[in-house]
C-alpha cells in the first residue's frame, strides 16, 4: 500500500515466485502502488493515500482508481482472507514487536486467534479497529472479507521484516488449512 515499506512487496515477490499451497489458492499482489514505491514515499507523488482511499472510485483520482480496482478485484476472488502487509514507524503505538490489526468481523477474529495460538507467532501482539478508508476496514463493513494487517517495525533489519511477514502468511495458510 505504501512506497516507503518496502519490505511488504519483497515479501510477496517471495511469495509469488515460491511453491503453490497444497489446497486452495494463494493470490498475491505485490505491489499495490508501484509508483509510490519507485518513488519510496508513502504515497504516489501527487496522489492520495491509498490505503485511505477504499472501496475506492473508478472515477475518483488516482488513488480512488486504484483502490476500487484492487477492491473489485477481491470482490470478485471471494478469499478466504487478506494479509495487507505494512510496517510501523516511531509514531506506531500498538506495542513494540509484530501486530495483527483485526476488523470487528468474527470471520477475522476466528482465523487470528488460530494465526496467534502457534508457537511460531507468541512475538505477535494484536488490536482492532483498522482506520477507516483502510482495505481492511472497508473489505470487512462492505464486503465481509476478513482482511488483518500485518504491522511489522521497521526498527527490525529488512531481512527480519521479510521473514517476520512470510511466517505470518505460513500462519494464515495453515489456519486456513492450506
Amino acid at each position: 500500500m505504501h512506497g516507503d515499506e518496502t519490505t511488504g512487496p519483497a515479501a510477496a515477490r517471495l511469495l509469488a515466485a515460491g511453491r503453490a499451497p497444497s489446497r486452495g489458492m494463494l493470490l498475491v499482489l505485490p505491489e499495490a502502488s508501484p509508483e509510490a514505491l519507485a518513488a519510496g514515499t508513502r504515497t504516489a507523488p501527487g496522489h492520495g493515500d491509498l490505503n485511505r482511499a477504499f472501496p475506492g472510485s473508478p472515477e475518483g483520482d488516482s488513488a480512488q482508481r486504484r483502490a476500487a480496482a484492487i477492491f473489485r478485484l477481491i470482490e470478485r476472488e471471494k478469499p478466504d482472507l487478506v494479509l495487507d502487509l505494512h510496517e510501523s514507524d516511531e509514531y506506531w503505538d500498538e506495542g513494540d514487536g509484530p501486530v495483527l490489526v483485526i476488523p470487528p468481523l468474527v470471520s477475522a477474529a476466528e482465523i487470528a486467534l488460530s494465526m496467534l495460538e502457534r508457537p511460531d507467532m507468541a512475538d505477535f501482539g494484536y488490536t482492532g479497529n483498522p482506520p477507516a478508508g483502510s482495505l481492511a476496514a472497508e473489505a470487512a463493513r462492505l464486503l465481509g472479507i476478513p482482511v488483518l494487517i500485518v504491522e511489522v517495525p521497521d526498527r527490525l533489519a529488512p531481512q527480519e521484516r521479510i521473514t517476520v511477514f512470510l511466517r505470518t502468511v505460513e500462519a494464515a495458510q495453515a489456519a486456513l488449512g492450506m
